[in-house]
C-alpha cells in the first residue's frame, strides 16, 4: 500500500515538474499584484482603467519588454527592439519579436511576429484573468500576408483561412494591427531632406494659418492635419482623434 502511494506520489511530483510557464503569462504576472487589487476577476475578467493599464504596461517596460495600450494610442515601450527584429529581417535571418497589449480585462494579447525561412507568421496569444490567476485563453498561428514598418507605424495583416460564420470569429475579425513606433536614436538620425522638408512645410503651414496662429481658428482635423503634415516629414508617428 505504501509503495503505491509513493508511486502515486512521484506521478504526481513528476507531472508537475518539467512544466513551463508560457511566455505571455509570465508577462502577465508580472503585473499580478495590480490586476488582484481590482479583484480576482468573473467571467468577463476585471475592468482596468486607463491609469491602471498604464502602470501595468510601465512594469512590462521596466522588464524590458515591448508593450502598449490595449488601445494603442501611444507608442509601444522599447521601440528599438522593433528597428532591432527589422534589421535582423531585412538581412534575410531569422527574427522574432513579441508586443504585448494590456487589455481592460486585466489580461493581455501578445503578438509574437516571427520571421523565418522567407516567410513572416504570427501567434497571437490571449491570456485572461480568472479566478485569481492568469490563464492562455487562446494561441494562435497565423501566416502573415502583409508586414510594413513605414511612417512610424508597425502594421501586419495575417490570413485566416477557415473564418466561416458559425466560428469563434464568426467571420467578423479584424486581420490587420497596427502599432505606433515613436522615432528612436536607433532607427538612424533623420536625413537632410527630411529636416529641410520640415523646414519647408513650417513655412507653408503657417503661411495658411495651419499653425500657432491658426490654432484657436480652425477646428480639431484641420490643426492635426497641419501637425501630421510636420510628422510625418520627420519620420514620427501622426496624432490622431481618439476613435479615428
Amino acid at each position: 500500500m505504501k509503495r503505491i502511494l509513493l508511486c502515486l506520489l512521484c506521478a504526481v511530483l513528476l507531472t508537475g515538474c518539467g512544466k513551463e510557464t508560457d511566455p505571455a503569462v509570465a508577462a502577465a504576472q508580472r503585473y499580478q499584484p495590480l490586476v488582484q487589487a481590482v479583484g480576482d476577476g468573473t467571467s468577463a475578467g476585471v475592468d482596468l482603467t486607463d491609469a491602471q493599464i498604464a502602470q501595468a504596461v510601465a512594469q512590462l517596460s521596466d522588464a524590458g519588454l515591448t508593450a502598449v495600450h490595449v488601445d494603442a494610442a501611444d507608442p509601444v515601450t522599447h521601440p528599438e527592439a522593433v528597428t532591432a527584429f527589422w534589421d535582423v529581417r531585412a538581412a534575410g535571418e531569422t527574427a522574432e519579436i513579441a508586443l504585448y497589449e494590456v487589455c481592460r480585462d486585466g489580461g493581455l494579447l501578445c503578438h509574437t511576429l516571427r520571421f523565418a525561412d522567407g516567410t513572416d507568421t504570427v501567434t497571437r496569444t490571449r491570456v485572461v484573468w480568472r479566478d485569481g490567476a492568469f490563464s492562455v485563453s487562446y494561441a494562435d498561428t497565423y501566416t502573415v500576408t502583409s508586414l510594413m514598418l513605414d511612417g512610424g507605424r508597425l502594421t501586419y495583416v495575417y490570413d485566416i483561412p477557415d473564418n466561416p460564420p458559425g466560428t469563434d470569429h464568426d467571420g467578423h475579425i479584424d486581420t490587420q494591427e497596427i502599432f505606433t513606433i515613436g522615432y528612436t536614436a536607433a532607427a538612424g538620425p533623420r536625413s537632410g531632406r527630411a529636416v529641410f522638408s520640415y523646414l519647408i512645410l513650417c513655412v507653408l503651414c503657417a503661411a495658411d494659418a495651419g499653425c500657432c496662429r491658426g490654432v484657436q481658428q480652425r477646428d480639431l482635423c484641420q490643426q492635426l492635419h497641419a501637425i501630421n503634415r510636420l510628422r510625418i516629414a520627420c519620420g514620427e508617428p501622426e496624432v490622431r482623434k481618439r476613435g479615428a
